[in-house]
């Protein structure tokens, strides 16, 4: 039975997974190519090799539990511009609305704004979206992902966290 649950719950993650992909590859790629902004995107096989060097290098198990749940790093910049950094935080906020992503953090500091957004369900956290904004550019950086509350609690407890689920 316990295999079973592991099974269907890896199951399920892959599809939202997917599903979060697919979505933050939409939204990124209405920008994509156009002046003023710069799209990058971290693919799973360079996700791995990080995850082996930082495996050679010693790194403890739990910095590498998380990096095993990144499937893939999206990370749309723009250099400033009033107007279009208006549009883009009105269309970055439609979206989390849309897809679920709940503000879990927002720091302001000397004019820069460091928002995080989190999508999650009962059983796992499936992405994470850091939303930055000072003087000159807008990032905004996408973790796509499944990383499960038991894994997060490892992570959390070896670095000194206190996070109760």
């Amino acid at each position: 039975m316990k295999v079973l649950t592991v099974i269907l719950s890896l199951c399920l993650c892959t599809g939202i997974m997917q599903a979060q992909e697919t979505n933050s590859r939409s939204f990124i790629k209405q920008y994509s190519g156009k002046e003023g902004y710069t799209v990058v995107t971290v693919n799973r096989t360079a996700i791995k090799l990080a995850s082996l060097l930082t495996r050679m290098q010693g790194a403890p198990k739990e910095e590498l539990t998380f990096l095993s749940g990144i499937e893939e790093v999206q990370v749309l910049s723009l250099s400033w511009h009033k107007d279009r950094t208006n549009a883009l935080e009105k269309a970055f906020l439609t979206f989390c609305e849309t897809d679920g992503y709940d503000s879990i953090l927002e720091s302001e500091e000397s004019g820069e704004i460091v928002r995080i957004y989190c999508s999650f369900n009962d059983r796992a956290i499936n992405g994470f979206i850091i939303w930055s904004r000072e003087a000159g550019n807008v990032n905004v950086v996408f973790l796509n992902g499944c990383f499960t509350f038991e894994d997060m609690k490892v992570v959390m407890d070896k670095k000194g966290g206190n996070l109760r689920f």
